[in-house]
């Protein structure tokens, strides 16, 4: 690693902010710590040199330099900190340095050919290294290894879990248990928790690949520790180097903390799988600093994120093939910790969930569309239940994004624009859900802050028990 420790910032110098010895920092995390001029090409090179001996801690390079080293009147000026030179400034610079008055931009012949003097030898290196790699694809053992970690597009062969029909599986548990399936099957599935693996459910896949640690790089689990930035940003990485796909996993109300790597990760067209439980009031006692309102809604307004919220273990496993197959883009999984029960249909219905939106009870030319995502789906069969006198069809919506990408006539198909009596669920901020119900439609939800209390007692102050969002659904329609 190299830093340029050139002690200016855009609004002034470094000393204003910061009195930090980051020699002593790095030393103090065991680094191994380097400082040079910044300027001495000498001095660079054999600090580069040094970098590329076998290291048993990592290395940081510090370079003392100037900003605007050699201008006329701005060296070291923090008024250069992303900005040119102004006109008179570079006048007085080339004049300074000999160079062509009459050439605003000028580079003499022996810069290119400094900087072009290793061309020759790095095109052999380059040339060497494709051809030991020819050689090493001639060992049938290395192409099939090789092809599994870079060429693999689709995994058609993984194995299913098949949970106990009529037993409840929070979805949290349902991630675990599909990924401590999916680990002997794919072999560059790697990542793991920001010290919640008892929460997230990694501890299956922590048991059976092992820690990645110095002394076992051939493991697959990190141990991220509580650092959910990093750990995002950690992930970006592995996916954007190759050869790996990426998870990661806290709670969702942490996903604050990863926000600005998922975004990027999404810029970047990163395949990461981030998984966050304990998506909503439901976790109960925690209280509100972990009970997320505005998070699934505000994940969504990222580009190019699939946000998933699945109703079921089913809802889970299809979801998490999804998430497995989206090569540019990043997905999130917000997973319950409450137990939930198993959709009522076959997994050729479940199946749909792939498309981002579909029936999970249907009928014809429906009184009411009521729309839910993740626990809310049973909430809503079981209202539907109570609204008899009314032609019900409930659409369990596990991603916007997925749905938003299928042909005009599939989404009609699910949504029916014809029936104007529209009526999300969802255990989070009702703000965004009027782009499918309509500004006439119910959007039943949280939109403040939760409380400390059993998950019980909060959905009755919620008002999200069945009789509560039937007597909410009625009153809506008798207006």
């Amino acid at each position: 690693w190299y830093y340029d420790r050139n002690k200016v910032q855009i609004a002034g110098t470094i000393d204003r902010v910061s009195s930090d010895d980051y020699k002593m920092v790095f030393e103090g995390m065991a680094w191994d710590v380097l400082e040079i001029n910044g300027h001495d090409h000498t001095a660079i090179r054999k600090a580069l040199d040094h970098a590329g001996k076998k290291r048993e801690k990592p290395l940081l390079i510090i370079g003392d330099s100037t900003m605007a080293y050699g201008a006329f009147s701005l060296e070291g000026s923090n008024d250069t900190h992303g900005s040119p030179l102004p006109a008179e400034e570079r006048l007085h610079t080339r004049k300074k340095w000999s160079h062509p008055q009459d050439v605003d931009f000028h580079a003499p012949e022996q810069s290119y050919k400094h900087f072009r003097r290793n061309f020759g030898k790095r095109s052999e290196e380059v040339s060497a290294w494709r051809k030991d790699f020819e050689t090493k694809l001639s060992n049938a053992a290395f192409k099939t290894k090789y092809a599994s970690y870079y060429e693999t597009k689709a995994w058609p062969d993984l194995p299913q879990v098949a949970w106990t029909a009529g037993k409840p599986v929070a979805t949290r548990n349902a991630f675990g248990d599909i990924l401590e399936k999916w680990a002997d099957h794919i072999p560059n599935l790697i990542g793991g928790s920001a010290d919640l693996d008892s929460s997230n459910m990694t501890e299956q896949f922590v048991e059976k690949v092992g820690d990645y640690q110095a002394v076992s790089p051939q493991n697959r689990n990190i141990a991220f520790g509580v650092r959910e930035f990093p750990m995002s940003a950690i992930s970006n990485g592995l996916a954007l180097h190759g050869g790996m796909i990426p998870f990661d996993a806290t709670f969702l109300a942490f996903s604050d903390y990863s926000r600005p790597a998922l975004r990027l990760g999404a810029l970047q067209r990163c395949r990461v799988i981030h998984e966050f439980t304990h998506d909503s009031f439901f976790l109960g006692e925690d209280g509100p600093t972990h009970q997320p309102v505005e998070h699934v809604m505000s994940l969504r307004l990222i580009p190019n994120l699939y946000v998933m919220r699945p109703a079921d273990a089913n809802e889970t496993q299809i979801l998490m093939e999804v998430a497995l197959h989206l090569e540019e883009s990043p997905s999130l999984l917000c997973l319950t910790r409450q137990k939930l029960p198993l959709l009522h249909l076959d997994l050729k219905t479940i199946g749909q969930a792939r498309f981002g939106a579909y029936a999970v009870q249907e009928c014809d030319k429906p009184d009411i569309v009521i729309m839910a995502t993740g626990s809310e789906v049973s909430l809503a069969l079981a209202a539907a239940t109570q609204l008899s006198k009314y032609k019900v069809k409930v659409v369990s919506m596990p991603c916007w994004e997925l749905f938003l990408e299928q042909p005009k006539s599939y989404q009609d198909s699910v949504l029916v624009p014809s029936c104007s009596k529209r009526i999300s669920i969802e255990a989070g901020t009702t703000l965004g859900w009027q782009k499918f119900t309509g500004m006439n439609g119910l959007n039943i939800g949280l939109d403040r802050f939760g409380d400390s209390g059993p998950a019980d007692d909060l959905a009755r102050e919620y008002g999200f028990t069945p009789d509560q969002v039937t007597a909410t659904i009625k009153k809506y329609l008798e207006s």
